[in-house]
């Protein structure tokens, strides 16, 4: 089950975070290829930031949507991207790269690729905080909302990537608990 991949939006250069994510995915995926005999499934956990994509409109997204808008422009701006488009990017990079592995052994492989796309994933902190300036990335974010009122006259938060009406957030628990029971439970696989 692979439950993390960086997390920061204070990264000024795309490689910096999204060589990281898409390499602990080919690793991981690598080793189950190599070693994985008697694995049945690999939960992968992406995020909802691999498919959302710019939208002042609502929209309905599903497993063939992909934000490439984050990547283009990581691509096209390089170092000074901003640190939300540049985790998009890294989000959609990697689990794109789950995919091709899967689909390029699919017919050799024991195992199938389930993928979880969750949105904010909030949790209590790892380590104690003095200050809010020292909570993690994803607990800032909740803080800010919470006690700045992180919104826009529209009441919209604008992040790069995404356009939340409020902040989305889901329990680490609950993202935990659908891993497993993806784990563990007969569930529908897209096709591929």
């Amino acid at each position: 089950m692979h439950i993390a991949s960086p997390v920061t939006f204070s990264v000024d250069e795309p490689d910096d975070l999204i060589v990281p994510a898409v390499k602990s995915t080919t690793s991981l995926l690598e080793s189950v290829l190599r070693h994985g005999t008697s694995v049945k499934r690999v939960v992968f956990t992406s995020s909802a930031a691999a498919v959302l994509t710019p939208s002042e409109e609502p929209l309905q997204f599903n497993e063939q949507d992909w934000n490439d808008a984050s990547v283009e422009i990581c691509k096209v701006n390089g170092k000074g991207t901003p640190g939300t488009l540049i985790y998009c990017a890294s989000k959609v990079l990697s689990e794109r790269a789950a995919w091709s592995i899967y689909r390029e052994n699919k017919d050799t492989i024991s195992w199938d690729l389930v993928v979880l796309a969750p949105v904010d994933v909030y949790g209590p902190p790892f380590n104690e905080a003095a200050t809010p300036e020292d909570l993690t990335m994803t607990a800032r974010r909740w803080w800010d909302y919470v006690f700045k009122g992180a919104l826009d006259d529209a009441g919209l938060i604008r992040e790069g990537c995404v356009v939340y009406n409020g902040l989305v957030l889901i329990s680490h628990l609950d993202v935990d608990g659908t891993g497993v029971d993806g784990l563990t439970h007969e569930i529908w696989v897209m096709p591929i």
